[in-house]
């Protein structure tokens, strides 16, 4: 992975962006880079092919010189004799990819597994389709089949790994070679023609001799082909049928307004909006119930965007109604808080008549000059003798006394 400035990552898509785009390589955004092909680079394997993008040069015998920089990819496939039900087609293609460390220095082990995962799992998904499965894979029908193990390994990345991968791919499945056979057919003695043709498939018959093992009742008795045997070694058998339908994949690097092929690493971390667009020839893959899924997730998907898109809408007419009708009532809800709002405004009469009751309440609320003031006050002490109780009124009665002459005067 390439870790790019914010400036960098700015200047790659601004440049792209140009009436022409331009890229650092000189590049259009349709031109691939160089692309190597090798065929037969494993000798142990049914198939096998190496490819190369954007490779410097060639070393000696037209070799790919792996020190520039560039994608590599090698991809081999093996046959493997496997067990299928009676009611199997036979015949399947597993399919697994794993990166080199080398590759990817910056990503840690778990990371690694991550992208090795991915990369499986989209090659599986189209390589492993059923429509896309050799007939000739087929060994004995409902009893045996090839299957064909296909394995990848991504030793360089600098950029466009998955079309590098696909392309590697589909030619180390172009130069497999499946190893002709034929059936072999078992009957008890007394059973005639030692050779004959079961279903337009070529098959030894062996009958036995005189002493061969017999059912003690005479009925036990095997038709139709048990077993199989190869006629030729497995390098000189035939090619995989429909070859010519397996896909190759483009991928198309996504900006507004525009896209460009085989991106660098540098222009894959400043677009990281990619599409992986899968070609086949003359193979309808899909089936009515993937159609049928691929409508009612549409169909449910878009639905929910569009009640979402209803209720929010929903929402905020409320609260724009709710706003109109505490604004007209003199209340003003904004983003900076409430303002209350009131045309009313206090006359002469009404300021007097505030001012009155404001000295009325505070005149009751005082206890000077009120001879019960003591008394409430003394209530909330424990009661005294009659003598102290005596003792108090004497002291306070000159002072009302005065208190009521001085009024009088």
């Amino acid at each position: 992975m390439t870790t790019l400035s914010k400036a960098e990552i700015s200047y790659i898509r601004s440049s792209l962006l140009l009436d022409p785009p331009l890229r650092a390589d000189g590049r259009s955004p349709e031109d691939f880079r160089l692309i190597a092909l090798e065929t037969g680079v494993a000798p142990l394997a049914n198939g096998s092919a190496r490819i190369s993008i954007g490779r410097s040069g060639s070393g000696r015998g037209g070799e790919t010189d792996c020190t520039g920089s560039g994608t590599e990819v090698v991809a081999a496939v093996k046959l493997e004799v496997d067990g299928t039900g009676e009611e199997e087609e036979g015949g399947k293609v597993i399919c697994n990819v794993a990166c080199s460390p080398a590759a990817y220095p910056s990503l840690s082990p778990t990371a690694l597994d991550d992208l090795q995962s991915d990369l499986t799992t989209l090659l599986g998904s189209v390589l492993s389709h059923p429509s896309l499965r050799p007939p000739n894979l087929v060994i004995v029908p409902g009893k045996k089949a090839w299957a064909l193990r296909l394995d990848a390994i991504v030793f360089a990345d600098a950029g466009n790994v998955v079309d590098c991968l696909m392309m590697a791919s589909r030619a180390a499945l172009w130069d497999t070679h499946v190893p002709r056979t034929r059936g072999v057919e078992y009957r008890v003695p007394g059973k005639e023609s030692a050779r004959q043709t079961v279903d337009d498939v070529s098959m030894d018959v062996d009958q036995g001799g005189k002493g061969a093992a017999q059912s003690l009742l005479g009925t036990r008795e095997e038709n139709g082909v048990a077993d199989f045997e190869l006629t030729d070694y497995w390098d000189e058998g035939e090619v995989l049928e429909g070859r010519e339908s397996w896909p190759v994949c483009v991928t198309l690097n996504m900006l507004p307004g525009m896209h460009f092929l085989d991106a660098t690493p540098q222009e894959e971390t400043a677009v990281p909006l990619r599409m992986h667009v899968i070609s086949l020839h003359n193979v309808i893959m899909a089936t009515w119930i993937d159609l049928f899924s691929l409508s009612l997730t549409t169909f449910v998907f878009v639905g929910t965007i569009l009640a979402i898109i209803y209720v929010a809408r929903r929402i905020t007419s409320s609260i724009q109604t709710t706003k109109e009708s505490l604004k007209s009532k003199g209340i003003a809800i904004s983003d900076k808080g409430i303002s209350v709002t009131t045309n009313k405004r206090f006359d002469r009469e009404h300021y007097v008549d505030a001012t009155q009751r404001g000295f009325i309440k505070a005149m009751n609320a005082s206890s000077f000059g009120r001879p019960d003031a003591a008394e409430r006050s003394g209530s909330h002490k424990p009661r005294s003798s009659s003598a102290e109780r005596n003792a108090d009124e004497k002291a306070h009665r000159p002072f009302v006394i005065n208190l009521r002459n001085s009024r009088s005067k």
